[in-house]
């Protein structure tokens, strides 16, 4: 769960005709409106949308992932700006994931500003996904000094 993923989305989003040029074909995942879901609830996809695994890291540290978004952004600008501009495209971003360890009190997660500026100048948002965990499952430890600074204004 951990990783960062850029998603696409619209109800009038025509994926394939993105795709058909696209230099993401090898790498996206796509999804077509009113395909089911297999889940209870919604069980058919409600817009049409893609995603693009950025950043695999099993660990639950944020450096990993934004230095891999960062890479992302600077090498694939110029196709980011042309799904950002899409006809259909009503939602673009990063989710980024960390577990919620079960004996933490609270968790303090920063985004350097240089990243949110330059997802941002691509109309790219950000949103944090934070997974619970069991406490039944062995990689339900935390990591030793999680949440510690790791330099100015980072958090792991």
């Amino acid at each position: 769960m951990p990783g960062c993923v850029l998603t696409a989305a619209g109800a009038e989003f025509d994926v394939d005709a993105f795709m058909s040029d696209s230099a993401w074909r090898n790498l996206a995942s796509v999804y077509h409106r009113g395909d089911p879901t297999n889940l209870k609830s919604p069980p058919v996809q409600q817009v049409s949308s893609l995603s693009v695994q950025i950043s695999d890291s099993d660990e639950d540290r944020l450096q990993p992932q934004i230095r891999d978004a960062m890479d992302f952004l600077e090498q694939e600008r110029a196709e980011i700006e042309r799904l950002y501009a899409f006809p259909g495209v009503e939602s673009l971003e990063f989710r980024i994931g960390v577990f919620w360890w079960s004996d933490t009190l609270s968790q303090f997660h920063t985004f350097p500003p240089d990243f949110l500026r330059r997802a941002g100048e691509l109309g790219v948002a950000v949103t944090l996904c934070v997974y619970g965990v069991s406490e039944t499952e062995p990689e339900a430890e935390p990591l030793r000094g999680a949440n510690r600074r790791l330099g100015p204004g980072f958090y792991s």
